[in-house]
């Protein structure tokens, strides 16, 4: 997995798939469709643990849903 991994990131540094496609995609890989299920329990951890966020900036239709989404994916917290 982790040469899907590096693959990916290196196709985004070259330009041949958007931030949009990579996060996609990392998603894809690493975040089971069980998880996913609005009534599943939360993970014990962080699904892709992050080091650091320089910036993000997000439009969604429903922000306690996707909030949920990323709590799941990358651990985040409300600060």
């Amino acid at each position: 997995m982790a040469s899907m991994i590096d693959s990916l990131f290196d196709r985004y540094e070259r330009g041949s798939i958007t931030r949009r496609h990579l996060v996609q995609a990392l998603a894809a890989l690493v975040l089971p469709a069980t998880a996913l299920a609005q009534d599943a329990a939360p993970a014990p951890a962080p699904i892709v643990p992050g080091l650091g966020v320089n910036h993000v900036g997000l439009s969604v239709n429903d922000i306690e849903r996707s909030f949920v989404f990323y709590q799941k994916l990358f651990g985040v917290k409300k600060g």
